[in-house]
């Protein structure tokens, strides 16, 4: 039997969807988004300083909820 893995927390969730978006993006540029916006590679630049923000927060917040773990 496999061993269960803890469920994503938010962040993570929005990490995956930014660089599945980063993916799509870096074959598109020129081009429009669903939501109108123009893909350039500035907008990806953006959003993958973004991503290295929010992994970031995300391992910070890790290491506090093993702490947390620890004091039970």
């Amino acid at each position: 039997m496999g061993r269960q893995s803890e469920p994503k927390s938010e962040i993570a969730r929005i990490i995956e969807w930014y660089e599945d978006d980063i993916k799509r993006y870096e074959g598109m540029i020129g081009q429009e988004t669903e939501y109108r916006t123009i893909v350039t590679q500035g907008l990806i630049d953006n959003i993958k300083e973004r991503v290295k923000e929010l992994k970031q927060r995300e391992g910070w917040w890790n290491v506090t909820r093993r702490e947390f773990a620890k004091e039970d």
